[in-house]
């Protein structure tokens, strides 16, 4: 730490990154914790980057009108790089934020970037 850092007590996340393609974030948790994470070092300033924890979140509320959801991946619903949702989720998770997501198909119809047939 006092190589890197110059002293000892900093916050986790100037050492603990999130990273993804070009996408650099600090993040919290870390093993033993509700929001697990293991890091290992990278690109030689003292810092890690996690590489394995959390996947999806996804959180269920039951109301009288039904179930509500609301979903987080910690990077993006992609592993191609360079694509749209690559990395597009990073922000929201280390925000501790989420986004809704319902089950019902005409939810799914409004809110599709496209609709095909597998296959096509």
């Amino acid at each position: 730490m006092r190589t890197h850092f110059g002293k000892l007590n900093i916050p986790l996340g100037d050492y603990q990154r999130l990273v993804r393609g070009n996408i650099d974030l600090p993040t919290d948790g870390g093993p033993d914790m509700w929001n697990a994470k293991y890091g290992n070092p990278y690109d030689n300033t003292g810092r890690i980057k996690t590489y394995v924890g959390e996947s999806f979140i996804l959180l269920a509320k039951f109301t009288k009108d039904g179930p509500a959801f609301r979903t987080v991946s910690p990077y993006g619903t992609s592993n191609t790089p360079g694509a749209k949702h690559y990395t597009d989720q990073m922000q929201l998770y280390v925000n501790h934020q989420t986004k809704e997501e319902s089950l019902k198909k005409e939810w799914a119809y409004k809110h599709a970037e496209r609709i095909y047939h597998p296959g096509e």
